[in-house]
Formats: C-alpha cells, structure tokens, sequence
C-alpha cells in the first residue's frame, strides 16, 4: 500500500522473515556510516545482548510471536517501482467508484535488488529474526536455544521509505527521533498486568484470586512501587512480584522474563511460591493483622 504523511511517501509490504533477516543491514554496517557526523546519523549502536537475551529466544520459542511493523529506509532506491493493481489487471471495470480512488495506493513494489534495506525502528526485531532462524548469533556461535525453521515463513510487515539524498537522512533522522521519543513505555505494574512469559509476574497475579484465599486484590495496589501512610493497601503488584522472584533464586530455580517454564516446572514453582506465601501471611503477626 502506498501512503503519504507530511512530506514523507511510504509503502507499507510485508516479507517473508527469511528475506528480513537476509536483506536488512544495520546502519553501521552501511558504507560511509563512520564519515557520518553525529548530526547525520539516524540510528543507534544495536545490543545484541538485547537481542540474544530477550526478543531472539522470545521468536524461537513462542509460536504466537508477534510485532509490529519495521520502519526501513531504503537506499539506491531508483530501481524501486510501483504499480497500481489498477494499471495491471486487463478487466477495464474491476475498480470503479471509491474502489477506482482507493486503487491507486494498492499495487506492487518491484525491487531491482540493488536496494539497502536499513531498518530506522526495528533493528533489534531484524537481527532477533536472524538468530532465532538460525539459532546462531552474527558470529556464529550457539545461542541457547533450538533454531526455529518455522520462523523464516512468517510475514513481516514493513513500513518503507526512501533515503537516496542529504534531505532524505535528515528526514530519517527525525523519524527515528519522533518514533523513540513519543512512543510511551509501559509502567512496570502495567507490564506485570499483561505479561503472560515472566513467570514471577503471572504468580504475582493469580496470588491476588479470591479462590487462592491469600491476598485479596482489593488489598494489592495495581499502579505504582510504594505505598503511603494513608493508604488502604497492604501491598503493591510490583512488591509481590519481586518477592515472588526472591522466593525462586532462593529455590535455585531456573525462570527467564521471556520464556514459561515447562507445566510441570510451573507446578512446583507455584506449590514453592505459595507456600512462602502463608507463613508469611500467618506466622507474620503484623502481616496477618493488617490483612
């Protein structure tokens, strides 16, 4: 799909995640990268410690993956070609009306395959999918998980943009800038809600059920890492879950931020944690008198 917003035109593809992984470059890695002064350039120094740890194991391992779209400025662009659908289809009357408007930005986007593809928000995701396709990093070592062939089938979504002149950096530039520095993170009880991978998150949670009779929600405040004097908590989430994580090294229990334990795993890490949990809350005097 083609699109235009201000001054920028884009095209919205996707890719087989073979070809992401195999096409992309990393801005560093462009030619002229280091000539660049420090107000040309559009992107940051990539960490593959990032990469290895956290986003590569997550592809690898869980068959429900998924991210958004990569931002990526395409260079030696002048080879790149669109056609509308509308111009390649022979039935005269196949669009007609808003369809015929609407036509216009639905086409192909033929490559000459002299473009550098160069991710401006995505870098990480990119690199991720290499590693987990081959589980090997850019030296070629082993990571610690299995490879995943599955991986390089999956349709990426890319947002693309030329980056062929002076003007071009500039506005790649800002893009990367604006992309970053609006894009809200979640706060850390927000990402202890929704996360279905830390395990110590998701005991943190099912803690605060009415039928594990332990601590009751209404008890457990949601947002934030303190509680005032006034408050009518007895705790927050974000208290729960780090004792929760303390109970599991305590164990010597293997756990990741990124990837759940095997059920039978979850089993005793749950008998564990909860069983930490009712002596504090009974053997605690002040603990069992403010609940």
């Amino acid at each position: 799909m083609r699109g235009n917003l201000g001054t920028t035109e884009y095209f919205i593809v996707t890719m087989k995640a073979k070809e992401v992984a195999e096409k992309m470059r990393a801005a560093s890695d462009v030619a002229g990268w280091e000539d660049l002064s420090l107000e040309e350039r559009y992107q940051r120094e990539i960490s593959i410690n990032r990469v290895r740890r956290s986003i590569a194991p997550y592809l690898a391992r869980d068959e429900n993956r998924f991210f958004g779209a990569l931002i990526v400025a395409v260079q030696h662009s002048d080879g790149m070609k669109y056609e509308p659908v509308k111009e390649i289809v022979t039935h005269k009357r196949a669009f007609t009306g808003a369809h015929e408007r609407a036509a216009d930005n639905l086409g192909f986007l033929n490559f000459s395959g002299e473009e550098v593809l160069i991710p401006i928000d995505g870098q990480h995701r990119a690199k991720a999918l290499d590693f987990a396709i081959r589980g090997r990093d850019d030296h070629n070592r082993p990571l610690d998980f299995e490879a995943n062939a599955n991986v390089a089938r999956d349709d990426v979504t890319l947002l693309l943009i030329r980056l062929d002149s002076d003007d071009d950096r500039t506005r790649a530039r800002r893009i990367f800038s604006k992309v970053n520095r609006y894009a809200k993170r979640p706060t850390k009880s927000e990402e202890l809600i929704i996360d279905d991978d830390d395990i110590a998150a998701v005991f943190a949670r099912r803690l605060t059920e009415a039928d594990e009779d332990l601590l009751p929600g209404e008890l457990v405040r949601l947002s934030g890492n303190t509680l005032s004097a006034a408050a009518n908590e007895f705790t927050t989430l974000a208290t729960v879950y780090e004792i929760n994580r303390q109970i599991l090294i305590h164990k010597r229990h293997e756990f990741s931020k990124t990837h759940r334990p095997s059920m039978r795993a979850q089993k005793l890490y749950w008998d564990e944690v909860k069983k930490a949990w009712s002596i504090l809350i009974t053997e605690i005097v002040e603990f069992s008198n403010a609940l």
